[in-house]
């Protein structure tokens, strides 16, 4: 049982579990720069970034977190779309090195933090919630799709990169949902 809590990336148990994933893709994607942002880039972005923390140890086991996206978008045929283009809408928000130490996997910490995440940006008055993955992070995928999450066109620096999923998760304001049941 893990407890979640808004934690600074640049936390050293939080760049420790940076050092784990960037490990993990560079084994996955060898002789490609997977690497994900850099602690002080998600503190230049302004990004919500949260820790889970063991209950009984403490230790910060999981990270993940998002930043705002920029107003831009595409359409492809088949695919929802990206992010809306400027005019068209705001409150779109991008997960950032969603990660979970190996020895902490498969007691749904990930899932926890994607809940948590998808709360707290639902509550800022996000719109939806995008993410780019590796196509080789299959456990990834699943849990993003368990949660909700759809294929969606390409979009940021990685739209051009053949190793990349993009996948995309509207929000519905939690007073929609009260409203529809009254």
């Amino acid at each position: 049982m893990v407890i979640l809590r808004l934690q600074s990336p640049d936390h050293p148990a939080i760049k420790n579990l940076f050092q784990q994933a960037d490990h993990r893709s560079a084994s996955l994607y060898p002789g490609l720069d997977r690497s994900g942002t850099s602690a002080q880039h998600l503190i230049a972005q302004g990004a919500r970034f949260f820790a889970a923390c063991d209950k009984t140890s403490g230790q910060i086991v999981g990270c993940g977190g998002y930043v705002p996206m920029p107003d831009h978008g595409t359409e492809v045929p088949d695919m929802l779309p990206s992010p809306p283009a400027a005019g068209q809408g705001a409150g779109t928000v991008e997960i950032k090195r969603l990660f979970v130490d190996p020895l902490a996997r498969r007691q749904g910490i990930a899932r926890q933090i994607m809940v948590c995440i998808e709360d707290n940006a639902r509550k800022s008055g996000c719109q939806a919630i995008y993410l780019e993955t590796g196509v080789k992070s299959t456990a990834a995928i699943l849990l993003y799709q368990s949660l909700g999450f759809v294929r969606c066109a390409p979009f940021g620096p990685y739209q051009d990169d053949d190793n990349s999923v993009f996948m995309r998760k509207p929000l519905v304001a939690e007073n929609t949902i009260t409203e529809a049941f009254t």
